[in-house]
Formats: structure tokens, C-alpha cells, sequence
């Protein structure tokens, strides 16, 4: 896999270098298919989880699905704007809900990690002294 991650990073910076011979590269169309390409994969990344993972296992499995689905409702319509630039009636209405409710998934997961964290940190130190 460490091999199609170098291949992809190599593709961008060969893209990035060609620039300086060719005057033909359109970045805009470039960044706005990169963008599909990322919700394609943060959505299929969300049915996977969902559909596939043990999520119910823990409060911060819970909390990771909620943002993952979030995230990927979030980024759709950034691409679906991206694209078609829709001007439909309640869009900022929509689009105020999709991005309080993520800003709310995140927060949550924030939270919980900050807990775990501690947690884990409490047991360590529990350890350590047990040990002294």
C-alpha cells in the first residue's frame, strides 16, 4: 500500500512541477475532481464503518459514527456546490444545520478524547506509584 501512497504523492508534485513547461494545467477543474475523490472516499469510508465495524462497542464508536456521517453529509454538499453552484431555496438554511451539526460531532469527539485521555492517564499514574 506504501507504494500507491508514494505513486499519488509523486502524481501531485510531478502535476505541481510540470506547471513551470505547461501552461495548460486548469488547477480549478483539478482541485474540484480531487474533492470528489475525497468525498467518494470519506463516504464510502462512513458505510464502512457503519456497516461493517462494531461501533456499538464503546461511547467513542458512537461519537466517531455520528461525525463520520456528519462529515460525509457535510462534504457532499460542498462537492454538489462545488460543482453545479445550486442557489435552491434554504441552501444556507441546510447548510447552517449540516455544518452546526459536524461542529457539534466534533466537539463531542473532542470531549470524549480529552476523557479518555485522562483515563488512560489516571491508570497509567496508578501504575507507575503501585510500582514505587
Amino acid at each position: 500500500m506504501r507504494w500507491l501512497y508514494s505513486l499519488a504523492v509523486l502524481a501531485v508534485l510531478t502535476t505541481v512541477a510540470a506547471d513551470i513547461w505547461v501552461d495548460s494545467i486548469d488547477y480549478e477543474l483539478a482541485a474540484r475532481i480531487s474533492l470528489i475523490y475525497v468525498s467518494v472516499f470519506i463516504v464510502v469510508f462512513t458505510l464502512l464503518y457503519l456497516f461493517r465495524s462494531n461501533w456499538r462497542s464503546n461511547r467513542i464508536g458512537k461519537i466517531f459514527l455520528v461525525k463520520s456521517i456528519a462529515f460525509s453529509i457535510m462534504l457532499s454538499e460542498i462537492t454538489v456546490a462545488n460543482w453545479v453552484d445550486l442557489d435552491y431555496p434554504g441552501r444556507f438554511h441546510v447548510r447552517y444545520v449540516i455544518q452546526t451539526l459536524a461542529a457539534i460531532a466534533y466537539l463531542a469527539m473532542d470531549v470524549a478524547l480529552w476523557r479518555e485521555q485522562n483515563r488512560d492517564r489516571d491508570a497509567l499514574d496508578g501504575l507507575i506509584d503501585d510500582d514505587q
